[in-house]
């Protein structure tokens, strides 16, 4: 009983400790955070803005992409057109104040003077597997509310940061751009294959070093990581109770020969085997 309380005690200090993180650095309370997501079918937290949240900025996020765009004003039209399209996950709209602050108050970048034109950028492992916890809430209850949000706060940190970071990024030519994306690509779609660097560097047409070098310094990862990271981002929905494949045809798939391999890295990745995690999805 004694150890239960203690726990109980650590785990409310913790949630206390983690809100006045958040209270601290975004400024921003259960009220003034206020942010709309949706499926194409349906809407999973609705945002009930009014005039001063706007300019909204709404980013879409597809299968491979993420597209976000200003919006100056309410548009019924622009929800109606894109649930006839059907083509996206998920649609999350927050006020651009509420950006600006997770950003360190950096202007959030547009197309135009106007920003009224998109940007889009590639969906990273990470994003994926964020996206993947939106759309498979474990709760119901008033937590729901308070999970979605801390999830489109972690969402948005990620797809921002991919703005600091590029800033960042030592000058990479077109050319080797364009090769390392080819290599990225390859990756993303031959989760089953396994590629050697030498095979890799071939494609890309520059040596290993370079490769590895300059794959880290444009996509902020090794080959390694993430590759592994795509691999258990699709693990996570392959494992979902709506698939009845088994363990070793999950590891199959995704490259490993022996599902205990696959077991260990998912459950370094999670800190939860995958038996685990499908019994609890």
């Amino acid at each position: 009983m004694f150890l239960f309380r203690l726990i109980l005690n650590i785990v409310a200090k913790v949630a206390l400790y983690s809100y006045g993180i958040c209270r601290n650095l975004y400024g921003f309370n259960r009220n003034m955070f206020k942010t709309e997501i949706r499926e194409p079918e349906d809407i999973l937290l609705l945002g009930k803005f009014d005039e001063s949240d706007y300019p909204l900025v709404s980013f879409v996020f597809s299968d491979t992409m993420v597209k976000w765009e200003e919006v100056k004003e309410p548009v019924t039209k622009r929800s109606s057109e894109r649930k006839k399209e059907n083509t996206y996950l998920v649609d999350i709209s927050v006020s651009k104040q509420v950006l600006l602050k997770i950003n360190g108050l950096r202007q959030i970048i547009f197309n135009s003077e106007s920003g009224l034109n998109p940007v889009s950028e590639m969906l990273s492992p990470i994003m994926r597997s964020i996206i993947f916890d939106i759309l498979n809430c474990p709760f119901s209850t008033a937590l729901k509310a308070s999970y979605l949000k801390a999830k489109v706060a972690e969402l948005l940190i990620q797809v921002l940061s991919v703005q600091v970071r590029s800033s960042c990024i030592q000058t990479v030519s077109e050319q080797d751009r364009r090769s390392l994306e080819k290599v990225r690509d390859l990756l993303s779609r031959n989760l089953k294959a396994s590629y050697s660097i030498e095979e890799l560097a071939v494609i890309a047409g520059m040596n290993r070093t370079k490769l590895q070098h300059e794959f880290k310094n444009l996509f902020s990862k090794t080959i390694y990581t993430f590759l592994l990271d795509l691999k258990m981002t699709e693990a996570k929905t392959m494992l979902t109770k709506e698939n009845k494949l088994s363990l070793k045809e999950i590891a199959a798939s995704l490259g490993y020969k022996h599902a205990n391999h696959f077991s260990a890295a998912f459950k370094k990745k999670f800190s939860l085997s995958p038996a685990h995690f499908k019994k609890s999805s």
